[in-house]
């Protein structure tokens, strides 16, 4: 599977349309090549064409968009809660209200966090050439002194002195740690600390948690029983954590337990409404 960059803009776009045209009555095959036909993303064009050869040869929906790579996996879950309820035009607009959710987050923790990040790397490229370039200059100067200088001052010369020396190992070592932090987050391990991290903010777990229970309302309002619905929507949030969670409670009424009484249970779900029937 090849993943595509593809604007989030833009694919929220393209899902809105998509299901515009669903909800007009038009067969899924023609409304695929008409929104294949009048989008300007290469992408999204070449990716809906193949969404459509794979529909026509027999496959799902959201096994042909799986394979096209520019569906986030939630988006995936999102799409066949609608194929298994019967309601795909209503999935698909949940889906790109969500996205259009988190673009406005998305927008707006940017916005927030561009000039601290401004800021930040200014900082550090001060504070690296004063230490690379003024401070040892200013090293013969003190070595001529009989005076005990601060300690502060001689932790600044050492780690001045230390990155002259060692300057090109040290680069050598940061860009590996650098490159094992980035494929250790990949693992499963290092996808279940950065969710651990991640979610501990409320307004992740809202997002995450917003997701599930739109997929999930679909699948009830479709008729699905609550335990076969948790388990067909388990994946729309895109977070191991919450599929994790939610298949704990799956089980837990499986065995005659209340749903209130599973939420109380769990602080990450503290979000959801306990009273859910």
């Amino acid at each position: 599977l090849t993943k595509r960059s593809v604007s989030p803009m833009r694919l929220q776009e393209t899902l809105t349309s998509l299901s515009i045209l669903l909800k007009g009555g038009l067969p899924l095959l023609s409304a695929l090549q008409a929104v294949s036909s009048r989008t300007r993303s290469s992408a999204i064009r070449s990716a809906f064409l193949s969404m459509t050869s794979a529909v026509e040869s027999g496959q799902s929906l959201t096994d042909a968009a799986a394979a096209t790579g520019i569906f986030p996996a939630y988006l995936l879950a999102g799409m066949r809660v609608g194929e298994e309820s019967g309601k795909l035009a209503e999935s698909l607009t949940r889906a790109a209200e969500a996205l259009a959710r988190e673009n406005a987050f998305r927008r707006r923790m940017e916005g927030i966090l561009m000039y601290p990040f401004v800021v930040f790397t200014f900082s550090m490229f001060v504070i690296g050439f004063l230490i690379t370039f003024v401070v040892p200059k200013l090293t013969d100067i003190f070595e001529g002194s009989t005076i005990q200088l601060p300690v502060l001052t001689r932790i600044l010369l050492a780690v001045s002195h230390g990155i002259q020396s060692g300057g090109p190992a040290l680069a050598v070592i940061l860009g590996a740690f650098f490159i094992f932090a980035l494929l250790f987050s990949k693992t499963e391990k290092g996808i279940r600390i950065r969710e651990g991290l991640v979610y501990r903010f409320e307004v992740m777990r809202k997002i995450a948690l917003s997701r599930w229970l739109s997929s999930l309302s679909v699948l009830l309002d479709s008729g699905l029983d609550l335990v076969k619905a948790l388990q067909v929507s388990k994946d729309a949030a895109g977070a191991a954590w919450l599929s994790d969670e939610i298949e704990n409670v799956r089980e837990g009424l499986r065995r005659g337990r209340s749903f209130s009484a599973l939420i109380a249970e769990r602080p990450m779900m503290d979000v959801v409404p306990s009273t859910m029937t």
